[in-house]
């Protein structure tokens, strides 16, 4: 004949379920914790507010021209790959015919790129859109002093009703 199952057995067997229970949450949190780490270290975002962003758990110093890259490409490219080299002669060439900085620059050719995409469906390559960017600039401000915004807006038109 069985014994009773007293109060105290009860409250027992009660902590340790929840005992075991914490334990597996927490070893999944931890796991979880863990394959979101190693998968941040490569992880590749180009939305963050007004700035595009390479996220890495080890911060590297990028330059623009590398980021511009790695965004263009998809993949975590290095700093002497043929696409760096072309970004960074766009982007001096640009900077050398606008009022924006090089940083400036990347930010709002990545970001119109974005909008493209968000707002129609448009996937547009981004080193076309700054190789056109530079032939536009030289054309329309070939003394220099251009607001690269200001074209860039009146280039995004143009682009998106081409598309359509």
């Amino acid at each position: 004949m069985k014994e009773p199952t007293t109060t105290r057995s009860k409250t027992k067997d009660k902590v340790a379920l929840l005992l075991t229970a914490f334990a597996v949450v927490i070893g999944t949190l931890l796991m979880i914790g863990l394959v979101k780490s190693c998968l941040e270290e490569e992880k590749v975002s180009t939305g963050s507010g007004n700035r595009f962003v390479v996220s890495s758990r080890r911060q590297e110093k990028r330059t623009p021209e590398h980021n511009l890259a790695i965004i263009h490409e998809g993949w975590k490219v290095p700093e002497d790959h043929t696409t760096v080299f072309r970004f960074r002669y766009l982007l001096q060439q640009l900077d050398a015919q606008c009022i924006q900085s090089k940083e400036e620059i990347a930010d709002m050719t990545v970001n119109a790129q974005q909008v493209i995409r968000e707002k129609r469906g448009i996937k547009m390559n981004l080193l076309s859109m700054m190789e056109e960017m530079n032939k536009t600039m030289r054309v329309h401000r070939p003394e220099g002093g251009g607001d690269y915004a200001e074209l860039l807006a009146a280039e995004m038109v143009v682009w998106m009703s081409a598309m359509e």
